[in-house]
């Protein structure tokens, strides 16, 4: 377990060295984007739990008034910079007292992984919507983070706490206070043992690519779970 003083250090010296988005977080918030769409929400009151410096939130602002959280209070200055018309606070999602059922969406991009109590997350996910709201999360798929070498984790950059979830653990813990309308895997081609040895060959890739198949391969490994993150929509009781 990791202090709280010590995740704050950590996520100032992390937020202060990051640049802009990464492909891979290009594509997680275009999945986020379409999934929030896809709710038919007009105009949303959006929260973005985790925020970070607040690039999601700006991108999910487009869409209605957003508000971004994160611990780092390094990270909120530079995104209260940036973007000062957007709503920015800095805190512990646990304990800052967010507004009860003010928020029509909440956006979770890869922080439930990173936080001990992980049903206690989700509560106040829940707490924060309106009923029939909708939360959209993103998390890393922990059957393919197993399956990554050690090489990979360190180029990946472990953070203080690191709880992976499987798709069924993630069902299990949504369905207390939500409606799951879908848990799927998305972005594949990350891990290197077991079955991912295979499937993620390099040469057999190169074939499929060749003759036309490499979307249709991606799109069924993503259907069979190898996917490197899970990404779920579900929708507040």
């Amino acid at each position: 377990m990791s202090s709280l003083d010590a995740q704050r250090a950590y996520y100032d010296r992390r937020w202060a060295a990051t640049g802009d988005l990464n492909p891979l977080e290009r594509e997680r918030a275009a999945v986020i984007l379409a999934l929030l769409q896809r709710t038919g929400l007009s105009r949303p009151r959006i929260l973005d739990l985790g925020c970070g410096r607040g690039r999601l939130t700006a991108i999910v602002g487009e869409l209605g008034p957003a508000t971004g959280i994160d611990l780092s209070g390094e990270a909120i200055a530079a995104a209260r910079a940036q973007w000062p018309s957007i709503e920015w606070i800095a805190g512990d999602v646990f304990s800052v007292g967010l507004p009860a059922a003010a928020f029509d969406a909440v956006v979770s991009q890869e922080v439930i992984e990173h936080v001990e109590d992980q049903p206690r997350y989700l509560e106040i996910a829940a707490d924060a919507l309106r009923p029939g709201g909708f939360l959209v999360l993103t998390t890393p798929n922990r059957w393919v983070q197993e399956r990554r070498s050690r090489a990979e984790h360190e180029a990946w950059g472990l953070q203080p706490i690191e709880k992976w979830l499987g798709r069924a653990e993630l069902r299990r813990l949504l369905g207390y206070r939500f409606r799951t309308i879908g848990v799927r895997t998305i972005i594949p081609g990350y891990g290197s043992r077991g079955a991912l040895a295979v499937a993620n060959s390099p040469k057999l890739r190169r074939l499929l690519g060749a003759l036309g198949l490499g979307g249709a391969y991606d799109a069924v490994r993503c259907r069979l779970g190898m996917g490197l993150h899970l990404v779920a929509l579900a929708q507040r009781r």
